[in-house]
């Protein structure tokens, strides 16, 4: 759901023609970071955080836990939030002011529970919601009216880099999060098609949905687009899409914040973990980060690019050069990754280098990390 709200977004806060060319460009960053951590998946067979550890060590992966945790469970809210407006909207439910609240519960508590039931429940759910996530997607574009082209290429800018940072924002942790599902890859063959389908093609093409349908409806909401006054079946069945795709996707953060958190809490049980983690994010639901969308996204990408461009850039040059790992890194590591979040937010607050939060964010880390290595391989070899 938030991949088709990427283009409300992105439709209301810079046009329909940079919202085009941010959903072409993000993409095409997050493909190639992609493919790298497709690689490394398969190489290690490890999965995100057994992955960390090789790179920040064993006390200086606890903050990179902290970090996936934190990105996790406030997807799992915003995933809430999402299931939780649509059926407000979709029945006309404002007239009570706790129904939010109560729904936030329900739904998350439901969750929870299911998710005690293991990859089983993932899998059951995205088979049940697959063809109906298909079937609600291609009627709403079917049906939608036709769009303002004349009034949409006036009012765009051409390209926006805040749109960009979005895209690239709202992805990027499942970028960084692949080790833990593409470590069981058969090959590097089958992970580089599972990547292209994945991200250079159902991504963009689900937020390329999304911006057509904002077009097509620019002065409603994301759950407009969907709405039918005048059919109660239509909207029962929109109301269960929605449902079952935020829960489908929340199974995921659930399964993948206990991996996080079975790290650090290494003696609790995982029915343990993973009521705690939905009982968070349960609770942070109720908050409303919707209401916050944009800087939540943004502080998510730069938290987790600047982490993902440390690992990702030492993994490439351990492939070129042949560095091993070795705990005298961990510092470097954690150094730069400082770097990475220290550019990414003095970009946030306007002074950018690319014009591109995330971006500057991730690219801050990978440079940090080549600077510091190649001074101390160059100090190492003066001192020898």
């Amino acid at each position: 759901m938030p991949v088709l709200m990427i283009g409300q977004t992105l439709i209301h806060h810079y046009g329909f023609i940079s919202a085009v060319v941010a959903v072409v460009l993000g993409n095409a960053f997050l493909f190639l970071l992609a493919l790298i951590a497709a690689r490394m998946s398969v190489e290690s067979k490890k999965n995100t955080m057994e992955n960390a550890v090789d790179y920040f060590g064993k006390e200086g992966v606890i903050l990179f836990s902290v970090a996936m945790i934190l990105m996790l469970v406030g997807w799992f809210a915003i995933q809430l939030n999402m299931m939780t407006l649509g059926v407000v909207e979709l029945f006309s439910l404002h007239d009570s002011p706790s129904s939010s609240i109560l729904l936030n519960i329900a739904l998350g508590l439901l969750i929870t529970v299911a998710a005690l039931y293991g990859v089983r429940g993932i899998e059951l759910l995205a088979n049940i919601s697959m063809p109906l996530l298909i079937a609600t997607i291609g009627y709403a574009v079917y049906t939608v009216d036709d769009l303002p082209v004349a009034k949409l290429t006036t009012e765009s800018l051409p390209v926006s880099f805040g749109g960009i940072s979005l895209v690239i924002a709202m992805a990027i942790g499942f970028v960084i999060d692949l080790p833990t599902y593409y470590r069981h890859a058969l090959s590097y063959k089958h992970a580089y098609i599972s990547i292209a389908i994945v991200v250079a093609l159902s991504l963009p093409l689900l937020e390329m949905v999304g911006v057509y349908l904002a077009a097509a409806n620019p002065d409603g909401t994301f759950i407009d687009v969907f709405k039918r006054s005048n059919s109660t079946m239509w909207n029962i069945w929109v109301a269960s899409f929605l449902v079952l795709a935020g829960w489908t996707t929340n199974n995921v953060n659930l399964y993948s914040g206990v991996v996080c958190m079975e790290l650090i809490l290494k003696k609790w049980p995982t029915y343990i973990l993973t009521v705690l983690f939905g009982v968070v994010g349960t609770s942070l639901a109720c908050v409303d980060l919707l209401a916050h969308l944009n800087v939540v996204l943004e502080m998510i990408g730069i938290l987790i690019g600047s982490m993902g461009g440390v690992v990702l850039t030492r993994y490439l040059l351990s492939l070129k050069n042949g560095l091993e790992l070795h705990k005298k890194y961990y510092t470097i590591h954690l150094i730069a990754w400082v770097i990475g979040l220290a550019v990414g937010m003095v970009s946030w607050v306007g002074y950018s280098i690319t014009g591109i939060s995330v971006l500057d964010a991730t690219l801050g880390a990978s440079l940090g990390t080549l600077l510091i290595l190649i001074k101390g391989e160059s100090y190492e070899k003066v001192y020898s």
